[in-house]
């Protein structure tokens, strides 16, 4: 395989990360008009902390614990702020794509 060919797995991969992080996303809007809705505290450590354990657990690697960790971390703050915009916003995807358009014209592979 050639260089290009690999770039296109990863791109592929990529992609397919982005969609599934997206619907974790809504799923977390989704989530957190419920809890507020039935007058429940969105933010919950416990829980947090409970997805970190499970995903360390499960990592098989190549990344490390702390990579998985560190990345999850990440998932749940920005799903979190995303929440809590979520509010008063009636289209939480306008945002959040904005915000990785941005992102994505920092840098490749």
């Amino acid at each position: 395989m050639t260089i290009e060919d690999w770039r296109r797995r990863i791109d592929g991969i990529d992609d397919h990360l982005l969609r599934l992080l997206n619907r974790r996303a809504q799923l977390a809007v989704e989530l957190a008009r419920l809890k507020r809705a039935a007058g429940l505290p969105v933010e919950d450590p416990g829980r947090e902390q409970q997805v970190l354990a499970r995903v360390c657990q499960r990592n098989q690697g190549p990344l490390d614990g702390s990579s998985v960790a560190a990345l999850f971390t990440h998932i749940i703050r920005a799903c979190r702020a995303l929440g809590q915009k979520s509010q008063g916003s009636p289209d939480v995807r306008s945002a959040g794509t904005l915000r990785s358009r941005q992102r994505g014209r920092r840098g490749k592979h």
